[in-house]
């Protein structure tokens, strides 16, 4: 007997007949869905005609009909507030479910209220919001919506609510860009770049860049100023392939047309410059004035300086004034230029006055260089009244920031006392500070503390190497110092050659009195043979500075012909200066030359007024020795008259400071002599009763 199926069979036929049912179900669906009303055009003509009230409830019916547009629409009204008092978290369950019914719109709205903080919600978006609106948006990105799929590329580049995927947020990007959304256009070009960069995903360099270009070009063809502006960054950074001269400039120009006001910033400064363009101060000035109307900071400051200057503009110094004072007050980085160039530019563009306010409000903002040049100025009561305590404590502010010009000037202040209690500790914690982020000034002090203050074989090991790091750096005072301590074997064995190395290096920054020393070297042959001409030439430079040993040394090197030919007169006046400066040696050099009467006119007063000099204080010098003889044998010879008239010069006496300017004053009034043979006709030395002075040097 035949049964009914069993088995897998039976299943079969079970599974195929539901299949049937829902089949069935379904195709009654549509005609049933018929026969509840769609009011949702009714609804849209009742709120077009600024109805809310009305139009809610065939919105309300629409939406339990099925109507996704009445839901969506019921949603706006809840959040906007039409008809009903707005409620963000009822607008935003009306919102879920138009989208769950596949409105779009309400799909994308949903994404932008969950991954936005909600009032009432605390710590929102969660992370559960971020994942929900990530979703969201992708679904309205496949439904169409251009926004919702940049956003979606956006959720992926960034990791909200998906992990973060380069790969995935191109393709969205690109998607969007296809439709021509111009902000994905711009992501999808700087997600080529990072690609491009990126060593975890090799590719293609030059490709991915020119598919950056190509999107940054599509883009910039819409009239976007900020697509043209990276163009021109990118060219001229020299990412992009194919690039030609000029093509920076031109994309910075066309951004500028557009009217991005740094690509008209940056315009002005190549055509003030001249950089890459014919330097045109004109039309710089005229970009600084588009820049500048639209707030530009940097822009004001540069028009600033041309209209102080007069360069593309006619000389406004008010001008000047008022452009700085806007670009102050709207930007943080402007009051610290204004600072620095009123404390430090140029001498015609400096004011204390104003230094001092712009530094007050830039220190106080926090930039760190004002605060010290604020606290300098209120140390040495510039543009402000002196205050070391307030000094002080900017100067702490700036030190603790880290800056070693504010550490050095610190610890001087704590070496000194000086609105800070005396802290020797301290003073040398900061300048340790300073000295090992290479301030040379700092290094040089520390090794002077090291040298002078705390005096074991370790800490003069401590000041070489100090010294050292600091002459290295250009600090002409350790490189003199340095090169003294190599020259006596302090810290270190005696050194002639480093010795010289670092006197001439000082010397070459324009220390005099390394010139001297480095003279003396070559004279005394320290490092290898005497150089009289090398001497000479150094001894030279030294007395055209103000060295006065160095213009004695050079008059003796003249008088005797060393180092060149003999010049009695170049003698003389070196000698003179130097005398002026009250070096006795020179004073006693000068009054023999008065009395032997060979270079000029023989003068007993004169003489004796400088043997007087040379003669006052005490000293063991073997030429000051002989002057004092030689000034008895003069005073025998003056009238009381003459040696009171001496006397009363002695007194008035006052050493000279150097000064190139005035040097030679005085000395066309000297009577030189011609020069005189060596010797006398018969071959012997001229021979009188004063013998016994002459060449006493």
């Amino acid at each position: 007997m035949s049964g009914p199926p069993r088995g897998p069979l039976r299943r079969l036929l079970r599974a195929f007949g539901f299949i049937l049912l829902i089949l069935a179900l379904a195709g009654l669906a549509v005609p049933l869905a018929g026969l509840v009303p769609d009011d949702t055009g009714q609804g849209e003509a009742l709120l077009a005609r600024r109805e809310p009230a009305a139009a809610r409830p065939y919105f309300e019916r629409a939406a339990r009909g099925g109507s996704a547009r009445a839901a969506w629409l019921l949603g706006r009204m809840q959040e906007e507030g039409l008809g009903t008092p707005p409620d963000a978290a009822k607008a935003l369950a009306l919102y879920q479910r138009a989208a769950r019914m596949g409105n779009r719109d309400a799909q994308k709205r949903v994404a932008d209220r969950l991954s936005a903080p909600r009032p009432g919600v605390p710590d929102s978006p969660t992370p559960d919001d971020l994942a929900q609106a990530a979703a969201w948006y992708m679904r309205a990105g496949q439904r169409g919506d251009n926004e919702a799929r940049f956003q979606a590329g956006l959720c992926w580049q960034d990791g909200r609510g998906v992990p973060r995927d380069r790969g995935k947020a191109l393709r969205w990007f690109t998607r969007a860009a296809r439709r021509g959304h111009v902000q994905a256009m711009k992501q999808a070009a700087e997600t080529h770049l990072a690609l491009a960069d990126d060593p975890a995903q090799p590719k293609n360099q030059a490709v991915e860049r020119s598919r950056a270009r190509d999107w940054l070009v599509a883009a910039a063809g819409t009239g976007d100023a900020a697509a043209m502006f990276r163009l021109g960054e990118l060219y001229r950074d020299g990412v992009l392939p194919d690039a030609r001269p000029g093509d920076d400039l031109d994309w910075f120009s066309r951004a500028a047309s557009a009217g991005d006001a740094m690509a008209q910033y940056l315009v002005g400064q190549r055509l003030e410059r001249g950089e890459g363009v014919d330097a045109y101060p004109l039309e710089a000035a005229q970009w600084y004035r588009m820049a500048a109307d639209q707030g530009h900071a940097a822009a004001m400051l540069r028009l600033a300086d041309m209209y102080f200057d007069g360069r593309g503009v006619f000389r406004d110094r008010d001008e000047a004034t008022r452009l700085r004072q806007a670009a102050g007050s709207v930007d943080a980085a402007s009051r610290a230029a204004l600072c620095d160039l009123y404390a430090t530019g140029v001498p015609a563009a400096r004011d204390a006055a104003a230094a001092a306010d712009w530094c007050r409000q830039a220190a106080m903002g926090g930039d760190v260089r004002s605060r010290f040049l604020y606290g300098l100025l209120l140390e040495r009561g510039l543009g402000t009244a002196r205050d070391e305590l307030e000094s002080a404590k900017w100067l702490a502010a700036a030190a603790g920031q880290g800056m070693p010009q504010a550490q050095y000037a610190l610890a001087l202040l704590y070496l000194g006392g000086r609105g800070v209690v005396r802290d020797a500790a301290q003073a040398f914690s900061l300048c340790r500070k300073a000295a090992e982020q290479g301030l040379p000034e700092a290094q040089t002090l520390l090794a002077s503390m090291y040298d002078e203050e705390l005096r074991t074989t370790r800490n003069y090991a401590q000041a070489l190497r100090w010294y050292r790091r600091a002459a290295g750096a250009g600090d002409v005072t350790a490189q003199f110092t340095l090169a003294s301590m190599f020259g006596k074997g302090v810290g270190a064995p005696a050194d002639p050659a480093q010795a010289l190395e670092w006197f001439t290096r000082a010397a070459q920054s324009g220390d005099p009195r390394a010139a001297f020393n480095v003279g003396l070297l070559h004279l005394s042959g320290a490092n290898g043979p005497p150089d009289e001409v090398q001497a000479l030439d150094w001894l030279l430079r030294a007395a055209r500075a103000g060295d006065a040993r160095a213009r004695l040394m050079a008059a003796l090197m003249y008088q005797r012909g060393q180092g060149g030919p003999k010049n009695p007169r170049e003698a003389f006046r070196l000698a003179r200066l130097a005398a002026h400066q009250g070096l006795p040696q020179a004073q006693a050099m000068l009054g023999a030359a008065y009395f032997e009467g060979r270079i000029v006119a023989r003068d007993l007063p004169e003489s004796c007024y400088w043997l007087c000099l040379a003669t006052r204080g005490p000293s063991t010098e073997f030429d000051v020795t002989q002057a004092a003889t030689a000034r008895a044998r003069v005073e025998k010879r003056l009238t009381p008259q003459q040696l009171a008239a001496v006397r009363d010069r002695v007194a008035a006496f006052a050493p000279q400071p150097a000064d190139p300017s005035r040097e030679d004053d005085g000395l066309a009034a000297v009577r030189f002599l011609p020069p005189l043979p060596d010797a006398s006709p018969n071959g012997k030395e001229t021979a009188d009763e004063d013998a016994g002075i002459y060449g006493i040097f």
